[in-house]
């Protein structure tokens, strides 16, 4: 009877924090287990990924066929004693959704087994952090931007100021 396992890694590594425009490089390794050849699958669910990232469309396989299709990416293909399929594909964070990237693969009929990284469940996830002042950012701008305004009518003030002072000085002396 044969079988087959699945893992899950990413780069950088799950539960790490990533920034706008950073790419996440996901692999999965299918190992075939058992003494007989078997026609093994999984479905890579993107659901909870793509509304903070976009699918760079580079998934690869080294055996079998790999599909993307909707929020989901797809691998079949047959696995003889000994096979082992690596799978990978990559997505640039955007930071536009929830900023949480949660990433989960499921074995059609294998068994999900921790990953040389120990991920031990199939999933690695990400939470995305934006850059202070940006689109999105949770952060105040700490630029000159916010501070010009104020910085501005103040020194109007003072100069307007100072006007009316030399004028009323010139008028007493005058007088």
């Amino acid at each position: 009877v044969g079988g087959f396992t699945v893992s899950k890694t990413s780069d950088p590594a799950s539960a790490s924090e990533v920034q706008v425009g950073e790419v996440i490089t996901y692999s999965v390794e299918v190992r075939h287990t058992g003494e007989a050849d078997v026609l093994a699958s999984f479905q890579d669910t993107l659901t909870e990924v793509l509304d903070d990232a976009t699918y760079n469309g580079d998934a690869q396989a080294s055996a079998g066929n790999v599909t993307f299709d909707d929020d989901s990416l797809t691998w079949n293909g047959n696995l003889a004693v000994g096979d082992i399929v690596t799978v990978t594909y990559s997505v640039t964070v955007t930071a536009e959704g929830d900023k949480k990237l949660l990433n989960v693969v499921l074995p059609d009929g294998g068994e999900c087994i921790p990953a040389p990284d120990q991920n031990p469940d199939c999933k690695t996830t990400h939470n995305a952090v934006t850059p202070p002042g940006s689109p999105g950012s949770l952060l105040a701008s700490t630029g000159m931007g916010a501070a010009a305004g104020p910085a501005l009518a103040g020194l109007l003030i003072l100069l307007i100021g100072s006007a009316i002072f030399v004028v009323s000085k010139r008028r007493r002396m005058t007088v």
